[in-house]
């Protein structure tokens, strides 16, 4: 029990904090994870994670069938991708 006493003298916004950022890295991990593994699955206007970072480099290394899903991407996401609905907000 010595190993948690510094749990017990934490106060709660602490114990939140540190929960919340631990429920939200391994929710972070797991989507990445979930991304390598299903990439040979995913929409080519859904490309998400992981996946959408290897379209995008193979793209840019001249493959073609790459070029064709990133460019099927970013016309499902506006001519910039997903960052360009960011800058149209402000």
């Amino acid at each position: 029990m010595a190993r948690l006493s510094w749990w017990h003298r934490c106060s709660c916004g602490w114990k939140f904090l540190l929960t919340f950022l631990s429920v939200f890295g391994a929710w972070t991990g797991w989507w990445w994870i979930d991304s390598a593994r299903t990439c040979d699955r995913q929409a080519p206007a859904a490309l998400h994670g992981f996946c959408l970072m290897q379209v995008r480099e193979r793209a840019r290394q001249g493959d073609a069938a790459a070029q064709r899903a990133y460019g099927r991407y970013l016309e499902a996401h506006g001519e910039h991708g997903p960052d360009s609905a960011r800058a149209d907000r402000r």
